[in-house]
């Protein structure tokens, strides 16, 4: 396996984000101009190193290969969303069991020094996945219930002022699809 760029290793995060922001707002296009710019602002912070159009290009695959992977997920989850709804959280455990998925894979796949590696604080995350899809769900849970009384005092109001009973049953069938909405 190839060693790491420079680029990942040497510079620091404020650099690297300029760099994604420039290949961004230059719809990834026109790397000999980004690398010297690159060079100069290195220079410029006396980093004491300079990278080449091939090390800049490959960073920017990379760049782009994780921007178009967040606009599929997007787009399939909001597809998952309209098509299925989400009544009971089901996109949203989906996405933690990806998330917990995914770092689990990352620890295993790490290319680093596993003592520089923080189990712990991943460890936390998932934790907190987990809390958040629990939160979640009792929030729903207590929607539903709130909906389905404000549904039978509705109904107990319409009966007394003379409302039919197929006007009752809409309404309360209104109410509680509302609860239920994605």
């Amino acid at each position: 396996m190839p060693p790491r760029s420079r680029i990942e290793t040497k510079l620091p995060d404020e650099l690297k984000e300029w760099i994604e922001r420039w290949l961004v707002r230059h719809h990834f296009s026109d790397y000999r101009k980004l690398t010297r710019e690159l060079n100069r602002k290195m220079e410029e912070l006396q980093l004491g190193i300079s990278v080449s159009r091939t090390a800049v290009h490959n960073f920017g695959k990379s760049v782009e290969e994780r921007i178009a992977s967040l606009k599929k997920s997007t787009e399939v989850a909001r597809m998952i969303a309209t098509e299925a709804g989400d009544d009971a959280g089901e996109l949203n455990d989906a996405v933690q069991r990806l998330i917990q998925n995914k770092l689990f894979k990352l620890v295993l796949e790490l290319e680093v020094d596993p003592s520089k590696v923080d189990i712990v604080k991943l460890g936390h995350l998932a934790a907190d996945l987990g809390r958040a899809s629990i939160a979640q769900k009792k929030w729903q849970q207590l929607v539903r219930d709130r909906a389905k009384e404000a549904a039978e005092k509705v109904a107990t109001l319409a009966k007394r002022g003379g409302a039919s009973p197929e006007l009752v049953k809409m309404m309360k069938a209104e109410i509680l699809g509302i609860a239920s909405a994605p």
